[in-house]
């Protein structure tokens, strides 16, 4: 685990990874004594060896923090480069450097609860919001982020989404 502040461990929830192994896992700090949050999740990256063994040179120092509240889904995209963050408050891209440390990217693209985040191959991130009952699109790249035309798209009820390669 990444080394923590004096008094915290960290509890990872979730993961997802690249094709060149290397792995990105939310991480909570907990307070070590009560096991209570004492802090937002951070983002650890990780490289995995020949026997899935992972390393990861990241701490408390150098790991970002998220916005999204209560992490709920990650996915790194194809590219590798990206990584998307749903949570109870929000969805949030940051750079994903491979073993080296996750940079911010993107603020808040929305404020309405993200259960589910998945990409397609044409740089389309696909969020789904159980609670609000929509479906955001979004083309992000490493250079910027755009909301599709009509995005949200109100769905009743949305449970998951599954994207097919283009």
């Amino acid at each position: 685990m990444p080394a923590a502040q004096s008094g915290d461990i960290y509890c990872p929830y979730l993961a997802a990874a690249d094709s060149a192994n290397h792995v990105a896992v939310p991480v909570e700090a907990l307070n070590h004594s009560s096991l209570q949050p004492s802090g937002a999740y951070q983002l650890a990256a990780y490289s995995a060896d020949r026997s899935g063994n992972l390393s990861t040179t990241s701490t408390y120092r150098n790991m970002p923090k998220v916005a999204v509240a209560s992490v709920t889904s990650v996915s790194v995209s194809p590219s590798g480069k990206l990584l998307a963050v749903g949570g109870s408050a929000g969805l949030q891209v940051f750079h994903f450097n491979g073993s080296s440390p996750i940079t911010h990217f993107t603020g808040l693209l929305t404020k309405d609860e993200v259960d589910q985040v998945a990409w397609d191959n044409d740089s389309h991130l696909y969020a789904i919001s159980r609670s609000a009952g929509n479906l955001f699109v979004f083309t992000v790249t490493s250079t910027g982020c755009s909301q599709a035309a009509g995005s949200p798209y109100a769905i009743i009820s949305p449970e998951s989404v599954s994207v097919l390669p283009r």
